[in-house]
């Protein structure tokens, strides 16, 4: 391919995207920015596809068979359409295991900035497994990170790639699990007045007691449904756990307004508890003690609850909300988890027979992000060249001989014959101009036609500078290193 060819163009300078992970990839010509989000450029666009190719046929051979699924909204919708085509295509038990697997742009409605869904439409991997372990789903998703040259983390169904970025993310990879023990019968509540005693750490003053005797109440919102996030005072609520528990995206789910708390608890912020609340969807984190009496707010301004006891004074529902365990930062690219809902298939006698349902994602556009950090250097992305739209360019030394440009056009054809995807660049520019190009554009293999060697020769310059006389046999050899 001519590089003219290319609606891509390299850029000195950062753009938009300044101090951000995309940096690399728009000096690269790779992307470019736009009112509505992120747009893939000619050789951007060769780079996902690669992608692409290359996870497709990683996931094929862990038993998944590829379907499309076309604009769908949300995650969420691309779940129901898949599990929906599951449901139709596994008629028996003679037909499970069973995978499917779709790349799909999925559309979101809205931008939220430093979210992992900071665009309104991005390019998803998703898969679903029925009948199938929790290893073999992701033993799938090592095998398609592994052949990009990617080690993944994996934690409770979130998949990562650790990164020191400025949009990383705190990535739990260890987590303790806790218990739920019943330590018996606590006396009745007790209000106490506590004026502008509004935090954890007013509270431990105030009441001479650590954090795990008392019960931190966070509420969020989603659209119009509002949420009680019940910890212990010294965990932190975990934002993208919660999100994946109510299978909603991270961005969705915001702190809820101080005119939303007013009107719901009938106090003033850092006055909330669990206790009395009113359509309001409480979550309690598996840290908080069933029958132990704790301190929460009251839901009245300058007043504590004392002897709040979980399961006698307030229920909800169950699970890991809060951050714990080992952290590290990283770019959340996808997740893994087993739906709720269990396909029904007809069994070996005849009865009934439930299997359990995986659902996954990889966003391609973070998974993107972090293959060109992960391959950078000082001169910009430096893929694979697996993973690169090209593995080598062809430039004549001077652009302005017909006899070197007639050259180049003949070795770029020979190699395109060979199955190498060569970009050949004739624009009347300074070699070293051109060479700047290929480094931002990941092209590791320069190939230069010149005049100084003897015929059939040709200068072979390596992206640290190296340069070295080959004939065709010999570029050939080193292309297929």
């Amino acid at each position: 391919m001519r590089i003219e060819e290319l609606s891509a163009r390299t850029s000195k300078e950062d753009g938009t995207y300044s101090g951000t992970e995309e940096t690399l990839l728009y000096r690269g010509g790779f992307i470019r920015s736009c009112e509505n989000g992120i747009i893939y450029t000619s050789l951007g666009t060769m780079l996902l596809e690669r992608i692409k190719d290359i996870i497709s046929g990683e996931i094929e051979k862990n038993g998944a068979k590829r379907i499309s699924v076309p604009g769908c909204f949300g995650i969420s919708g691309i779940r129901e359409s898949m599990t929906d085509y599951l449901n139709s295509d596994v008629r028996s038990y003679r037909d499970l295991p069973s995978g499917i697997f779709s790349i799909s742009d999925v559309h979101f409605g809205h931008r939220a900035t430093d979210s992992m869904w900071s665009s309104p439409s991005y390019p998803v991997l998703a898969f679903a497994f029925a009948d199938s372990s929790e290893t073999t789903v992701f033993n799938a998703v090592d095998d398609c990170l592994g052949s990009l040259g990617l080690e993944g983390m994996r934690h409770e169904g979130v998949i990562a790639y650790e990164n020191e970025g400025l949009r990383a993310e705190l990535v739990c990879i260890e987590s303790p699990k806790a218990s739920m023990p019943y330590s018996g019968s606590a006396g009745r509540n007790e209000t106490v007045k506590t004026p502008d005693v509004r935090t954890i750490a007013n509270l431990k003053e105030f009441f001479a007691c650590s954090g795990k005797e008392i019960l931190k109440t966070v509420l969020l919102s989603y659209g119009d449904i509002h949420v009680a996030v019940v910890v212990p005072g010294d965990a932190e609520v975990d934002i993208e756990k919660v999100s994946s528990y109510l299978d909603i995206t991270d961005s969705s789910l915001k702190p809820m307004p101080e005119a939303d708390i007013c009107r719901l608890t009938a106090a003033e912020p850092g006055f909330s508890g669990p206790v009395g609340l009113k359509d309001v969807r409480i979550l309690v984190h598996q840290g908080v003690i069933r029958g132990k009496g704790y301190i929460a707010g009251a839901n009245r301004t300058g007043y504590h609850l004392l002897n709040v006891v979980p399961g006698r004074d307030f229920t909800g529902e169950q699970g890991d909300f809060a951050r714990s365990g080992k952290y590290v930062k990283g770019y959340v690219i996808g997740r893994v988890r087993v739906l709720r809902e269990n396909m029904r298939t007809s069994g070996e006698d005849g009865r009934p027979y439930y299997s359990p349902v995986l659902f996954g994602y990889i966003n391609l556009h973070r998974l993107i992000l972090s293959l060109a950090s992960e391959s950078s250097d000082d001169k910009g992305v430096n893929l694979p060249d697996r993973v690169a739209p090209f593995e080598a360019a062809v430039i004549p030394s001077d652009a302005r001989n017909e006899e070197l440009v007639k050259k180049s056009i003949d070795l770029h054809d020979k190699l395109e014959a060979g199955h190498f995807r060569v970009l050949l660049d004739l624009r009347n520019q300074r070699l070293g101009s051109k060479l700047f190009d290929c480094d931002l554009m990941s092209v590791r293999h320069r190939v230069i036609v010149g005049d100084r060697l003897g015929e059939g020769f040709f200068e072979y310059k390596s992206r640290s500078g190296e340069i070295t006389p080959v004939n065709f046999d010999e570029l050939v050899e080193m292309l297929r290193l």
